[in-house]
């Protein structure tokens, strides 16, 4: 920068004395006046600028948040009624299964009953049972005997442990 060139709308000159004393330039305060006024008009532009996008940005959340609450409120609405519609069928099947439950324990008490009274009739029917009564009928009425030695014929069959009354005899 050259001596006496205007710097921020001051010009420095000499006084006497040797020491510099700013001198104000009206032209080039003017232009300082005028770039001050761009600028500020600049910064509230960009502020209004500013305020615009906040405000659209709001609306267009506002917007989006309510649509947003639609859809949230049909999807719980569809996650209640799921909700509802399993805990009706829940209750449902517990309920079928302890009707089964209660089913399968009186049937289980049906058959001990059934099981204890068949076991007290055999019981009987054995203690009914006189063998030498029954002996005397088979020799004396129907002119049964013991079997002879010789008529005896024992073997032993190692497929199973029972044998079938058609089966064959083996030698």
């Amino acid at each position: 920068m050259q001596e006496g060139e205007p710097k921020n709308g001051y010009r420095e000159q000499e006084a006497a004395g040797g020491t510099y004393a700013p001198k104000r330039v009206p032209e080039l305060e003017r232009q300082r006046q005028a770039r001050i006024k761009r600028l500020q008009e600049l910064e509230r532009q960009q502020i209004e600028l500013h305020k615009q996008r906040i405000i659209n940005g709001t609306l267009s959340r506002r917007y989006n948040a309510r649509a947003y609450d639609g859809l949230t409120a049909i999807v719980a609405f569809l996650t209640a009624v799921l909700l509802l519609w399993s805990a009706i069928g829940y209750v449902g099947r517990n309920a079928q299964l302890n009707a089964s439950n209660k089913k399968v324990a009186s049937l289980k008490e049906t058959y001990q009953e059934l099981q204890t009274d068949n076991d007290n009739r055999e019981a009987l029917l054995y203690a009914s049972v006189d063998a030498k009564q029954i002996y005397q009928i088979a020799t004396q009425r129907l002119g049964m005997s013991y079997p002879e030695k010789h008529q005896v014929i024992t073997y032993h069959k190692t497929e199973s442990g029972y044998v079938a009354q058609y089966e064959d005899i083996p030698q």
